[in-house]
């Protein structure tokens, strides 16, 4: 089995250039998806996802414009929500 390697720098520069809502849910849909589908262990997932809200929740609002803002409000949603509906919590 090959191992899916998610760049979360990467990941987080995608959320934050996101035009709106709905491309950070999608893109957050996305890389679970394929990790998922790479048969990545729910553990490390849950690590994933745990890294990436830790990360987003050191910005800053007087660092950020409105719509990266919202853009992180709107992840850290999408990521409790996928932990909470696949059971990851």
């Amino acid at each position: 089995m090959k191992l899916l390697v998610i760049d979360k720098g990467t990941l987080l520069k995608d959320i934050l250039s996101a035009n709106a809502q709905e491309d950070v849910k999608r893109l957050i849909k996305e890389t679970i998806e394929l990790l998922e589908k790479d048969k990545t262990d729910k553990q490390l997932i849950c690590q994933l996802i745990n890294k990436i809200t830790e990360e987003l929740t050191l910005f800053s609002p007087l660092e950020k414009s409105a719509q990266q803002w919202n853009n992180i409000r709107i992840a850290k949603i999408e990521f409790f929500r996928i932990k909470k509906s696949k059971a990851f919590i």
